[in-house]
């Protein structure tokens, strides 16, 4: 006779930016009896626990934190056990949005397990126990999208302005990046050597006993590639990979957390400046943050007078890497296909979910099948973006057209009712000179109306003609 418990998650993923909504996890335990077991005719009592632990490696003192169990009681009552059988309890366990996420770095851990306990008696023996774990992890989920687009800027002497632009479709750990860097105007002596990425995790260890005790531990600096390069970068930039969760823990939401875990990411330029001038040049070194170290700069000469200044400049910037346990068909709904995108594997989850199996995270998941997902979605963002950008144009552009035309009307309605008006008063002039009507017809306008059929954007000028009537001496015409 044995218990056993099932869950239908095992990656609990909270959200702690949301702590009034509930969060439940819906759990069976199973009671199984063999056929040839004699059982007792009933159980006591059945308790399924949510624990929670955590340690914290400080260098004076470690530090032991057991958070208050979460328990749920199972009603037994009228409930008989008979050999073979197995017999199961359904439940209902809510957990806290706020609760500390699953973490593991330097000695210090915080972990999650359920168990469930059973008390029987029987004839000969007496306050028997029955139990059952299963590990839990619980997963912290940002409420920003999982998409990720940053665009670093910087400038320095020699190196001159430097763009940064790092991208991604769906960022966690052991998840790809691509990352572009320009340098539109270097100096005419100026040569690049070779380009680092990396990836700084920052822990800070905070007591839960002593307020405002933390201990900072020394930061891990992963280098994700180095190129080797005496070109100025490509516009196609590199497709990189995050570290896997054994590297590299995810990133800490909030200050509650006894084990806080930040990320930055760095850029770092090696280049060298030629100089021809004799003098002697000082030997230094520039970077934009405090991890560029001043001993990888130095000065070479040549016998020709040349001197070559080698330097590195560094751009960093923070970063937040979420667990590599939220996949994007784990927190996205499937697109519609012939053939499911997630089919059920053929092994058990509850057998592989634990700290060192990578099957069920984004680091397992193949570098080839991540590249192919990030130039499908770059394709996919460059052709909606080009539909946009020719939208736009033809709106704005069909919108100047029905402008200019209705401008043109205007403008047509105004020419011709000035026309009219001329020609009413010439005509009022010629007769009150006691012009013969030969002289009257002839003195008139001709005025030529705007044509209907001007191009856009194109200017035109009117004209008006006058036929000039025959002038007698003493006759007088005013225009």
């Amino acid at each position: 006779m044995h218990l056993s418990i099932t869950s239908d998650a095992t990656q609990v993923i909270l959200q702690p930016q949301r702590p009034s909504d509930p969060k439940f996890l819906l759990i069976q335990v199973h009671l199984h009896i063999g056929h040839r077991e004699s059982p007792p005719s009933h159980l006591q009592s059945l308790d399924l626990a949510l624990h929670r632990h955590e340690t914290l490696d400080f260098d004076a003192r470690p530090e032991q934190n057991v958070f208050e169990p979460i328990v749920v009681t199972v009603d037994i009552s009228n409930q008989r056990l008979t050999p073979g059988t197995t017999t199961s309890w359904p439940l209902v366990l809510e957990v806290p949005q706020l609760a500390s996420p699953h973490q593991s770095c330097s000695g210090s851990r915080s972990t999650q397990y359920l168990l469930a306990t059973a008390h029987y008696s029987t004839r000969f023996w007496k306050n028997r126990v029955l139990t059952a774990r299963k590990d839990v992890f619980l997963i912290h989920q940002p409420l920003a999208p999982m998409c990720y687009s940053h665009v670093q800027a910087g400038a320095h002497d020699g190196i001159g302005p430097v763009l940064i632009s790092a991208r991604s479709q769906h960022l966690t750990i052991g998840s790809a990046i691509h990352v572009q860097a320009q340098l539109p105007a270097p100096a005419d002596n100026f040569q690049l050597r070779s380009m680092d990425f990396l990836v700084s995790q920052h822990v800070v260890l905070r007591s839960r006993r002593e307020k405002g005790a933390e201990q900072k531990l020394a930061p891990t600096q992963v280098v994700l590639q180095h190129v080797r390069t005496s070109q100025l970068p490509s516009a196609q930039g590199w497709l990189l990979r995050i570290p896997n969760c054994g590297l590299l823990r995810p990133s800490s939401i909030g200050d509650r957390a006894g084990i806080h875990v930040q990320h930055s990411f760095s850029v770092r330029f090696n280049y060298q400046m030629n100089h021809s001038d004799l003098s002697p040049l000082p030997s230094c070194s520039f970077s934009s943050s405090s991890s560029a170290s001043s001993s990888s700069s130095h000065e070479h000469k040549h016998r020709t007078g040349q001197h070559q200044t080698y330097h590195s400049y560094t751009l960093t910037w923070n970063m937040h890497l979420p667990s590599c346990a939220l996949r994007a068909e784990s927190i996205m709904l499937p697109t519609y296909a012939e053939h499911d995108a997630s089919p059920v594997p053929d092994f058990a989850r509850d057998e592989i979910a634990h700290d060192t199996d990578r099957r069920l995270c984004m680091c397992g998941r193949p570098f080839d099948e991540l590249a192919e997902s990030e130039t499908e979605s770059e394709s996919m963002l460059d052709h909606f973006n080009h539909r946009r950008s020719s939208s736009s144009s033809s709106s704005s552009s069909s919108s100047a057209g029905s402008h200019d035309e209705h401008y043109d009307e205007q403008r047509r309605h105004s020419i011709n009712s000035l026309s009219h008006s001329l020609a009413t008063k010439l005509a009022s002039d010629a007769a009150d000179l006691d012009a013969t009507p030969a002289a009257a017809t002839t003195l008139q306008l001709r005025a030529q109306p705007v044509g209907s059929t001007r191009k856009r954007g194109v200017a035109t000028e009117e004209s008006y003609e006058r036929a000039d009537p025959p002038i007698t001496p003493f006759e007088e015409v005013r225009w």
